[in-house]
């Protein structure tokens, strides 16, 4: 929770003394929480699915704008999907209509908030690393979940791959979140012990080209363009980003895996139909 904290403090921070505020990199951004909910290429979507029989009801928290509650959809029931923040809402309503895709509800509030039924499985997909109240959040999850609660994570922070600009733009260390090394042992002291999942490992993100790098450099680490920052930035790109045939990527990024960790919901009914 001390982590966390600190690592919010140090962005708000940064943002106030910089300047910062959301600009055209958000449409690179907004890319990474969508994609084809019929592509059958992803290998997590290639673990849960089968999991799921047409008459399972699925709780998505902090389901963004549907990458995995789109497709998911299609294999169960009812996607139920606890999401707050506007834009993910209205991109996740989109691509509903995009794909006709109708058994999906949407909860626009924060889990602490939100009154719902517990459902057969409850996902949570990448939104454990900002967490304070973890020690209220993973039971949180126990008790909406009838059969299994999954929760989806990277043994690093994601966004940790642009760390490295930290200190030569804003002149001091990122404050990283905590991931899947440091979740274990709190689900553990909270009395759950999970099954752990190593599935696919993640390539480091390619931009298509410069500027949309420093356009999403820019997003994350909070730097305005024309400030003393941006002058920063645009050095330290140069020593820490290459080209390649197939775009920009970081040269210190390095792959990341992702994990399912998963346990037993809170009203156990066995197995779903078929397996």
């Amino acid at each position: 929770a001390a982590r966390v904290r600190a690592h919010h403090q140090q962005s708000e921070r940064v943002q106030q003394q910089s300047g910062w505020t959301p600009g055209p990199g958000g449409r690179y951004v907004s890319s990474m929480f969508t994609a084809d909910p019929r592509r059958e290429d992803d290998p997590i979507l290639q673990r849960l699915r089968p999991d799921l029989t047409p008459s399972t009801t699925v709780l998505d928290i902090g389901g963004g704008a549907g990458r995995h509650a789109l497709p998911l959809a299609l294999a169960c029931r009812q996607v139920t999907v606890v999401e707050p923040d506007p834009g993910m809402v209205s991109a996740l309503r989109a691509q509903m209509a995009r794909y006709g895709i109708a058994n999906i509800a949407i909860v626009e509030e924060q889990w602490q908030q939100a009154r719902l039924e517990p459902a057969d499985v409850v996902l949570c997909a990448h939104m454990i690393y900002d967490v304070v109240a973890i020690e209220e959040f993973l039971p949180w999850l126990t008790t909406h979940a009838r059969w299994r609660v999954w929760l989806l994570a990277h043994l690093a922070w994601p966004i940790d791959l642009f760390s490295p600009f930290w200190p030569p733009v804003h002149q001091e260390p990122r404050v990283t979140l905590p991931a899947i090394p440091e979740l274990l042992p709190v689900l553990w002291e909270t009395g759950l012990y999970p099954d752990l999942e190593m599935l696919a490992v993640h390539a480091p993100e390619v931009a298509p080209d410069r500027d949309a790098a420093l356009a999403i450099l820019r997003q994350m680490i909070y730097v305005r363009p024309g400030s003393a920052e941006d002058a920063r930035l645009l050095a330290a790109f140069e020593r820490l980003a290459d080209d390649t045939s197939g775009g920009v990527v970081l040269r210190q990024a390095p792959a990341n895996r992702e994990a399912l960790v998963s346990w037993p919901g809170q009203a156990v009914t066995g197995l779903p139909a078929g397996n």
